[in-house]
């Protein structure tokens, strides 16, 4: 189970499954009682980062977490980042590069937001904006309205990210809360 919630549902549905929940964050408010409720689910816990697995252990009851932090295989990706990318990127620099879902929870809306200051400093800068989800739309809708789309650079769902990663400057991921993105593992 990938949440504290359907890891819940599979304990209840199906109790004799054994049952292994991934953390990869929860909310602060949350913890204590994403503790309690993976022990009563009896579940094997694992956590993507450190600071996953301490956010919940620290509460009394807390069920055993074994860290097991995604990995990347890094000569993959400096292959994959010398092709070309799916689509073309405007030649604006510095290149900031955003590899992220499209979901308030990733956001995005926060780095789109503060874009027209950073074209204020440097007006060259290019941002690339690569993923898709509910917030996509909205997001070019905001792109237009803050008059800055023409440094803006939606790529949409790519399946291997890595050749934007590997034009980038800078790559930001301005995530509200994140246990180990691959995305910066990957940059």
């Amino acid at each position: 189970a990938q949440s504290v919630r359907t890891t819940m549902l599979v304990a209840i549905a199906a109790p004799q499954t054994p049952l292994l929940a991934a953390l990869h964050g929860i909310e602060q408010s949350d913890e204590r009682m994403a503790a309690l409720l993976l022990r009563a689910a009896r579940a094997r816990v694992t956590a993507v980062s450190q600071a996953s697995a301490d956010g919940v252990t620290r509460h009394l009851l807390a069920p055993q977490i074994d860290l097991l932090p995604p990995g990347v295989d890094v000569e993959a990706l400096e292959r994959a980042a010398l092709e070309p990318p799916v689509t073309v990127v405007p030649e604006r620099r510095p290149r900031i590069v955003c590899v992220a879902r499209h979901y308030p929870v990733k956001g995005i809306d926060v780095l789109v937001e503060a874009f027209p200051e950073v074209l204020a400093a440097v007006p060259g800068a290019g941002l690339v904006l690569v993923g898709a989800g509910p917030d996509h739309e909205a997001l070019i809708a905001r792109v237009a309205e803050l008059g800055v789309a023409d440094a803006v650079h939606f790529t949409g769902f790519v399946e291997n990210p890595a050749a934007y990663i590997g034009l980038a400057d800078l790559v930001v991921l301005p995530s509200r809360r994140e246990g180990l993105p691959v995305a910066a593992l990957e940059a």
